[in-house]
């Protein structure tokens, strides 16, 4: 990476568990920018923290997660904080919950109401961590849609990658099914999306799951019944893909890729560098070999192919749908 720097924006959202530190109502309210570097917040979990980076440019005689590394060094000892994926300090049989937040509080109402018998899974989730890589391209470009197919079909394999250096990680992807409509969730998709327009119809088959309430910005309500819209941020933040565009506050739209657990700094460095050289890779590839938005499965798989070629966590073919449940289940 050093020869050849990331030419995108990007940004981290890395969470991980602590055992110190702020306790009581402090815990829930949390949140504390540092510079122009990002922001600190507990407000994912019970003793759980996020730490956002603001979007920076990759420069070649820094790391690849330099404001990363920065913000926290920012941390105090005390917390005892520890970027693992499943909770060291977890009990097994002790329930364990969010923090509750009105927009939590409406999620879950929603998704009882959506999948009656299944949608408690999703509070496991509240004992697992991950590491969100935001890139700043477009998902609408060609190399965004590109990317978008890629990376949904390969991630369980890049996430199974990290086993051995994360054994905690086991199944820490599995934990994203079950719980809500199935278009809501990663799965194997037996086609691509070439397309805005194609992507915004099949995001429209299925209904919003929150809204704003009545009680302006900060509230929330369920919403089971308008169809979703790219152009709703709440929407496009219950789109739990393992690759899905994203619109910032000003306007700008980027790729969240969810594929990695929760990991120290030192291990998490290379996965990152990794990705990002297959992310080179399929849009140098692109710009080569794709006229417009006109590509095939056979065109996902001969990207793929490029990346695995200069990646070390990139498979080399398309996943089918059987290596795909697999990789995901491990």
């Amino acid at each position: 990476m050093d020869d050849n720097p990331f030419p995108y924006l990007v940004g981290f959202e890395l969470e991980g568990f602590f055992r110190g530190g702020i306790s009581g109502p402090e815990l829930s309210t949390f949140n504390k920018s540092v510079g122009n570097l990002g922001c600190v917040t507990t407000e994912l979990g019970c003793r759980q923290l996020e730490v956002v980076t603001n979007p920076f440019r990759v420069e070649n005689d820094k790391s690849v997660i330099h404001h990363l590394e920065q913000l926290v060094a920012c941390i105090p000892d005390e917390w005892e904080l520890e970027f693992c994926a499943k909770d060291p300090g977890y009990v097994s049989g002790v329930p364990k919950d969010w923090v509750r937040s009105p927009r939590y509080t409406a999620m879950l109402e929603a998704l009882a109401r959506e999948k009656p018998d299944h949608w408690q899974v999703v509070l496991e989730i509240s004992k697992w961590c991950a590491i969100h890589i935001n890139v700043g391209i477009s998902p609408w470009s060609p190399e965004g849609i590109l990317l978008m197919n890629v990376l949904n079909n390969v991630g369980p394999y890049i996430g199974a990658s990290t086993r051995e250096d994360c054994p905690d990680s086991s199944r820490h992807m599995a934990i994203w099914s079950e719980w809500a409509d199935v278009n809501r969730l990663p799965y194997h998709e037996n086609d691509v999306c070439c397309s805005k327009d194609a992507y915004a119809k099949e995001f429209a088959d299925t209904s919003s799951l929150i809204k704003e309430g009545d009680g302006g910005e900060g509230s929330y309500e369920v919403d089971l019944v308008t169809p979703r819209s790219l152009d709703n941020i709440i929407d496009l933040g219950t789109n739990w893909k393992l690759c899905r565009p994203k619109l910032s506050s000003t306007g700008q739209w980027y790729l969240e890729i969810r594929v990695l657990p929760s990991m120290p700094l030192k291990t998490l460095k290379f996965y990152v560098e990794e990705i990002f050289k297959g992310i080179q890779a399929i849009v140098i590839w692109d710009k080569d070999n794709i006229s417009e938005y006109d590509f095939s499965i056979q065109d996902v798989s001969a990207a793929i192919q490029k990346a695995s070629e200069v990646s070390e966590v990139f498979p080399k073919i398309y996943l089918s749908k059987q290596q795909w449940e697999y990789h995901f289940q491990l």
